[in-house]
């Protein structure tokens, strides 16, 4: 079973110099550009797969049906990361992609990507290194969705996006932070106030501040949150 994901476009940290343009963001040109209104549906799952996709604005959700009928919320995808690049080594997609908020995606079909990898050692390397990224990136998150307590579950993940200070600035909404970690948004909440009560994190709108981090209380005054 193919999973998609969806992975941000990083450069290669090889010292290769590449050439005008041959990076893997370059192959999604403004032309071939599609905007979606939140709600609206990119690809259905068993649909063809034609395309790989470059999220430029808004959110885009994978939902995977399940035999029981539901749908779950598998990944979230954000401005600048791929989507759907699965597609380029499966025949359908495995799960719809729906829009979240208004979006802005632009695309490559799946010939013209495996011909620009085949060609060119740098774009093959860039793609590789995103895949690796976004592979860690998975693992950790599966990681986190085997720790049954939902408190347990956020004080990690939390941990896992501090900065050295211990703040974690929230780039995204909590309700899908929270489908991220396999959470109800009622759960992930539930777990955020748990630790504000036993005195392990301080919030204000957009932060989480660790009061713990590194093994070590936040001095007083070195946190931003209220």
């Amino acid at each position: 079973m193919v999973v998609m994901t969806a992975m941000h476009i990083v450069s290669p940290s090889h010292p290769a110099q590449k050439e005008p343009g041959a990076t893997i963001a370059g192959l999604f040109p403004d032309r071939h550009s599609r905007s979606l209104a939140a709600g609206d549906f990119l690809f259905r799952q068993d649909d063809a797969a034609y395309r790989v996709f470059l999220i430029r604005q808004g959110r885009l959700q994978m939902l995977r049906h399940l035999a029981s009928g539901t749908a779950v919320v598998t990944h979230t995808g954000k401005a600048g990361e791929l989507f759907a690049e699965a597609a380029l080594f499966s025949d359908t997609y495995r799960c719809d992609a729906q829009a979240a908020d208004s979006v802005v995606v632009a695309s490559c079909t799946k010939q013209q990507l495996r011909a620009a990898l085949a060609a060119s050692p740098v774009l093959a390397l860039e793609w590789m290194e995103a895949v690796t990224r976004q592979l860690h990136a998975t693992r950790l998150l599966l990681e986190l969705r085997s720790i049954r307590s939902a408190k347990t579950r956020v004080l990690h993940h939390l941990r896992l996006r501090a900065d050295a200070a211990g703040h974690v600035e929230l780039g995204s909404r909590l309700l899908d932070t929270a489908a991220e970690l396999g959470l109800t948004h009622e759960a992930y909440y539930r777990g955020l106030s748990a630790l504000r009560r036993a005195g392990l994190i301080r919030s204000a709108p957009g932060q989480i501040c660790l009061l713990e981090h590194g093994g070590e209380t936040a001095r007083e005054g070195s946190c931003r949150c209220i």
